[in-house]
C-alpha cells in the first residue's frame, strides 16, 4: 500500500503547548522511523489485509471471531490492563496511559516498534483493538497511543481514515 503524506488531525493537541497538531517548536519527526504505524480495529479485516502491515494486538484479550489475517505480534505496554481497563473517562485514561508511556520512554517504545517491523522485513505495523471509532462518541486507547506516538515524533494514522479517503476516488 502506498503511504499517504501524514497530516495531523485537527483535534489532536500537543500536550506541551496545546497547539493543534503539535507546534514545530516542540514537535520533531523521528527521522529513524522508516515504517508507518497504522491503527485500526480487528474487524476491519479487508483494510488490514490490503495494507500488508503486520497486525499487532494491543488489547488485553484477543478476538474470539475468525480473522482473515494472522495476529502475529503483541505489545502488552499498549494494552489497557489493570486499572486502565476499567476507566470510562477518556481524559483520565489519557493521563494514565501517557504516564505509563512516558515512564517507558520514547526510546523503549521506538525500540519495541522497530524490532517488530524488523522481524517482518521492515513492514509497516497496524496496532489493533476492538472499538469502531466511526460511531459517534466512540473512543478508545488506540487513538491515545497514536496521539502519544505522534506527539513524540513518530508517525501514526488510523487505517480507517485513509480507507475512507481512498474510497472517494
Amino acid at each position: 500500500m502506498t503511504h499517504p503524506t501524514h497530516t495531523h488531525h485537527p483535534c489532536r493537541q500537543n500536550r506541551n503547548t496545546g497547539a493543534p497538531g503539535g507546534a514545530q517548536s516542540t514537535f520533531k519527526r523521528d527521522l529513524q522511523q522508516i515504517f508507518m504505524i497504522w491503527t485500526g480495529r480487528y474487524a476491519d479485516q479487508a483494510a488490514i489485509v490490503r495494507s500488508g502491515a503486520v497486525p499487532v494486538c494491543i488489547t488485553v484479550g484477543r478476538p474470539r471471531f475468525r480473522l482473515q489475517y494472522k495476529l502475529v505480534e503483541e505489545i502488552s505496554l499498549f494494552a489497557p490492563n489493570g486499572h486502565l481497563f476499567t476507566m470510562n473517562d477518556p481524559e483520565e485514561l489519557r493521563k494514565a496511559l501517557y504516564a505509563r508511556l512516558d515512564r517507558a520512554g520514547i526510546e523503549k517504545v521506538r525500540g519495541i516498534l522497530s524490532n517488530i517491523s524488523a522481524r517482518h522485513g521492515g513492514r509497516d505495523l497496524i496496532l489493533l483493538c476492538f472499538e469502531d471509532l466511526r460511531k459517534p462518541g466512540e473512543w478508545c486507547h488506540r487513538q491515545l497511543i497514536a496521539d502519544w506516538l505522534n506527539e513524540n515524533g513518530m508517525i501514526s494514522q488510523e487505517i480507517g481514515e485513509v480507507e475512507s479517503q481512498l474510497s472517494l476516488f
